[in-house]
């Protein structure tokens, strides 16, 4: 079965003077946002490292709505994203989403890493000099701070 993984932190954190405040926000606004999809979430967001985070979604809708959302909640901050779509290694209910591996995953790292969702469909297609198996198409996070 395909999943969509999200992955994101906040650009530029050790920037923030207000960092525990931005923090809280962030927590707060995840903790809200579990709840309101928490029957599209496999594995609910959680904070792998700091202000970085990561969860596991049922369809790629609901994780892409989360991060637009999640983005308005937490305005101006800025936050930097990637989902990837596709199969994870294996599932264990005790195990929170940082614990999890797979493809859904791999390409969510990739696609936070160059701020690109990459959607796995059929064939071959090159991302910024990387390949991959299947169709990956990359697709430019809108950025609702106005810069594209």
């Amino acid at each position: 079965m395909k999943y969509a993984a999200l992955m994101f932190d906040i650009v530029e954190s050790r920037n923030y003077e207000s960092r525990y405040e931005i923090q809280r926000i962030l927590m707060n606004s995840v903790s809200y946002l579990n709840e309101m999809y928490k029957y599209d979430i496999k594995k609910e967001v959680v904070s792998s490292a700091g202000d970085e985070f990561q969860g596991l979604f049922l369809n790629l809708q609901s994780a892409f709505l989360y991060i637009r959302k999640l983005q308005l909640l937490v305005y101006p901050v800025k936050v930097r994203c990637g989902i990837g779509y596709g199969e994870i290694k294996y599932d264990d209910d005790r195990w929170s989403s940082s614990a999890f591996d797979g493809e859904a995953y791999y390409l969510a790292r990739d696609a936070t890493d160059n701020n690109l969702f990459v959607l796995n469909e059929n064939g071959k297609l090159t991302i910024n000099g990387s390949s991959y198996p299947g169709d990956m198409i990359p697709i430019k996070l809108i950025d609702p701070y106005g810069e594209i």
